[in-house]
C-alpha cells in the first residue's frame, strides 16, 4: 500500500515516467522503508491502472518505461482517503510519516490543520503514558534492552511531535502552506 500511495502522490502532481518515479524515490530516500525497483514500479503501475487509479499515456507502442502516467479522480480520492486514514492511526511507521509529509499538499489547508491537531493530541497522550511507564516500572530497570527500547520510543515520539508541530505551524501561518514539501520541479515532462 505504501508504494501505491507514493506512486499516486507523484502522478497526482503531474504526468511522469517510471524513471522519474525512481528519481523521486531516491530524492525522498524511500528505499530506506520500501523496496522500489523499476520492476516493482511497473508492476504497481499496471495494478493501479487496472483498478482505475492511474491513466497511462502510450507513446506509439514504446515500452512501458517510456509511457507517462497520471492520476485519475478515483486515484486522487484513494490517495486523500489513505493520507487521512494514516494520520488518524496509532501506528509508528516512519515510511508513512515521510509519505504523509511529502504528499500532504493533496489535502486542503483546513483538513491538514484539523488532522494534525488531532494527531498531536494523540501523540502527546502517548508520550505522557510512555514517560509515566518509564518512571514507574521497576522491571524495566532490570532489563537493559527494554529500558533502551522505551527510551528510544520516547525519543521517537518527541521527534514525531516536533515534525507535526512544524507542519502545523507552517500550515496555520501560510496561505500557500502546501509549498512546504511539494515535489514540483523535481522532474520534467511533456505530452
Amino acid at each position: 500500500m505504501k508504494l501505491d500511495l507514493f506512486i499516486l502522490g507523484c502522478v497526482s502532481e503531474k504526468p511522469i515516467k517510471v524513471k522519474s518515479l525512481l528519481e523521486i524515490a531516491e530524492y525522498v530516500r524511500l528505499n530506506k522503508w520500501l523496496s522500489c525497483t523499476q520492476e516493482k514500479f511497473i508492476e504497481r503501475l499496471s495494478a493501479l491502472s487496472e483498478l482505475g487509479y492511474v491513466k497511462c499515456y502510450e507513446n506509439n507502442g514504446d515500452p512501458i518505461e517510456r509511457h507517462f502516467f497520471s492520476s485519475t479522480e478515483l486515484g486522487v480520492e484513494y490517495l486523500h482517503n489513505n493520507l487521512k486514514t494514516y494520520i488518524k492511526s496509532n501506528e509508528i511507521d516512519m515510511g508513512m510519516i515521510i509519505l504523509f509529509l511529502t504528499f500532504s499538499n493533496h489535502l486542503s489547508r483546513t483538513e491538514i490543520i484539523a488532522l494534525i491537531e488531532k494527531k498531536l493530541e494523540s501523540l502527546n497522550i502517548k508520550l505522557k503514558k510512555n514517560i509515566e511507564m518509564e518512571k514507574n516500572s521497576e522491571e524495566i530497570r532490570d532489563n537493559k534492552m527494554r529500558e533502551l527500547s522505551l527510551k528510544a520510543l520516547i525519543n521517537f515520539r518527541k521527534s514525531e511531535i516536533l515534525i507535526y508541530e512544524e507542519l502545523l505551524y507552517h500550515a496555520q501561518r501560510n496561505e500557500e502552506w502546501n509549498d512546504f514539501l511539494v515535489l514540483k520541479d523535481q522532474w520534467e515532462y511533456s505530452l
